[in-house]
């Protein structure tokens, strides 16, 4: 077993500088409770002071409610009606995205801060003249919220702050309402857009294909009036007449024009053949029959003057839970804005409390 082998007198000594320090703090600590004894009535002050300026403020106070809307991505057969075969495509996520983007959208939310006139109802709290587009910004974009900003998957929790429950909500609502609307005519008219610019494509073709089928018929003319002027120089005026030909000439595919599927001369057909086929193509007032693949692009554009898009059946976002009048503020947190100021004024009233210790110790000096 260790044994202290300090001398007699240094342990006494030790012992009695920690008793002496021991019975310092305990003088500090009363003095301390004393000074604020004899000063309470300045803090009890401070805390009064402070608490009914607190318990002011939060009565004073507007209320503050939040209205809150829950929306979905809508549904594969929301957005079919959008999808037109060979025109337009799209997806769940791509409406979906548009219709997020338009809620966050500035222009949307100036369009419905002056079609509802917010302004009034601003102005009428603030109670002074503010500018329209200030408070456009630093008010109603405040109070307006789309959470989680920027989300494009999942739901999303669109916010809106005001004074009056039913008017938050029903505001709300309507803002969801008026962006839901508008995105799908949006998107309708996006489609109808694609629509016209190939049917315009379509016409286009159409007229270029009959363009070409009156150039070609006067080809073909131009043709036949060639053969009939070798068959009228050779004599041949049936087709029969043509075997009186040496067989070289008959052969000879310099000698007039060779346009027929048999491979031989066509003025080889005779001059009334000809001429009776020179006769019908003059006369040919349509040539729309004989225009390869203009009744497939017809039949194309009927198609795409039929498609119309209902937007009764368009949905570009479903809403899970619709705004509803909040049953109570959010703002101000009476109960914890009381707590504060009593925080604030015992905190205060202590440091008074020194304060005028401090003066009150030394006025005696200097008086001295």
């Amino acid at each position: 077993m260790d044994h202290d082998t300090r001398p007699y007198s240094e342990k006494t000594s030790l012992n009695a500088s920690c008793d002496a320090k021991n019975w310092t703090d305990e003088i500090d600590l009363i003095d301390l409770v004393r000074i604020l004894v004899r000063q309470r009535n300045i803090i009890f002050g401070m805390i009064l002071f402070f608490s009914l300026g607190a318990v002011g403020f939060a009565f004073l106070s507007p209320k503050v409610y939040l209205a809150e809307a829950i929306l979905l991505p809508p549904l594969a057969k929301d957005i079919e009606p959008l999808k037109i075969s060979n025109v337009y495509a799209t997806t769940v996520e791509q409406v979906y995205t548009e219709m997020i983007q338009n809620l966050e959208s500035t222009a949307f939310r100036k369009q419905f801060f002056k079609e509802n006139k917010l302004l009034d109802y601003f102005v009428a709290i603030e109670g002074q003249n503010i500018s329209e587009e200030l408070i456009f910004r630093e008010k109603f974009s405040e109070v307006l919220q789309v959470h989680p900003k920027g989300k494009k998957g999942d739901f999303i929790i669109v916010k809106l702050q005001g004074n009056d429950p039913e008017q938050v909500a029903n505001c709300l609502n309507n803002f969801i309402s008026m962006v839901n609307t508008k995105t799908k005519h949006e998107l309708i008219e996006l489609v109808e857009d694609k629509v016209n610019s190939l049917k315009t494509s379509i016409q286009y073709e159409i007229t270029g294909l009959r363009l070409l089928g009156e150039r070609k018929l006067l080809d073909r003319i131009a043709i036949f009036e060639e053969a009939l002027w070798v068959a009228k120089e050779l004599g041949i005026v049936h087709r029969d007449d043509a075997g009186a030909l040496p067989e070289s000439l008959r052969n000879e595919p310099g000698f007039g024009v060779v346009v027929n599927t048999a491979g031989n001369p066509l003025y080889l057909r005779g001059t009334r053949e000809l001429q009776a086929e020179i006769d019908m193509l003059k006369k040919r007032k349509n040539y729309d029959p004989f225009i390869t693949n203009l009744r497939d692009r017809e039949v194309k554009l009927a198609e795409l003057d039929q498609i119309n898009i209902d937007a009764t059946k368009v949905n570009v976002v479903r809403i899970d839970k619709a705004a509803f009048a909040p049953q109570g503020p959010i703002k101000p947190k009476r109960m914890l804005i009381v707590a504060l100021g009593i925080m604030v004024g015992l905190i205060t009233g202590i440091c008074m409390a020194f304060v005028m210790n401090f003066i009150q110790s030394y006025r005696p000096e200097v008086s001295g």
